[in-house]
């Protein structure tokens, strides 16, 4: 009875394990894929400002504030 017990216990950690694992590998795929999208849409605004600075110095500017936020 007690090592069944202890074969039980030792497969409901490592489900747990490989469970969290799992949730934590998702969550760092979501992060990455969220910052390079971020970037893939700043980066275009932040050519445009600095191509529009060369022209007009104030609309360059607004268009990099408002890549960053």
């Amino acid at each position: 009875m007690g090592v069944v017990m202890m074969m039980r216990m030792v497969m409901t950690v490592t489900v747990r394990v490989v469970m969290v694992m799992r949730v934590v590998v998702v969550v760092r795929v979501v992060v990455v894929a969220r910052v390079v999208v971020g970037v893939a849409a700043v980066m275009p605004l932040r050519i445009l400002g600095a191509a529009t600075v060369c022209g007009s110095p104030r609309r360059g500017h607004e268009l990099t504030l408002s890549a960053w936020w």
